[in-house]
């Protein structure tokens, strides 16, 4: 995607920052309106919230690349800032979405955790410490494939 790694590193706080606000934010704004409005039961105005919340990266990605090729914001790191935001804007929409949708009592009831609320509240940070670690798995194992 040419990233800068280094401002990326530079700017990550931003960048979560950046992807997380706005995201929670809409998402919640949406989740109000529509319980005042539609009457939708809070769980599904979540899933709604959520749904409306997720960035498009078809949109944003080429339209930055296009910008950093012609050399805008690359002194400050400003395209890497947002297209490594919309990638996190989007993971945030999706497992909110997930934890919305576990709530609606339509998720898989699959796995080792009880029918239960207190299983669906853990599930949430469980997920996230597995897809880290498998990340992290992956990472180190591309890392060490040959080029």
């Amino acid at each position: 995607l040419g990233l800068d790694v280094v401002a990326l590193r530079r700017l990550r706080g931003a960048a979560a920052r950046l992807a997380a606000i706005p995201c929670l934010a809409e998402a919640t704004v949406v989740a109000l309106l529509s319980v005042a409005f539609f009457r939708f039961p809070p769980s599904w105005a979540a899933l709604l919230g959520f749904a409306v919340a997720a960035v498009s990266p078809a949109v944003v990605v080429p339209s930055l690349l296009k910008l950093q090729d012609e050399g805008y914001g690359t002194a400050t790191g400003i395209p890497t800032l947002v297209v490594a935001a919309a990638a996190l804007d989007d993971v945030l929409s999706l497992a909110g979405f997930g934890v919305a949708l576990s709530f609606c009592g339509l998720g898989s009831r699959r796995g080792v955790l009880p029918d239960a609320l207190w299983a669906d509240i853990m599930g949430a940070p469980l997920e996230l410490v597995a897809g880290i670690a498998g990340a992290a798995v992956g990472a180190a194992i591309l890392e060490r494939r040959p080029a």
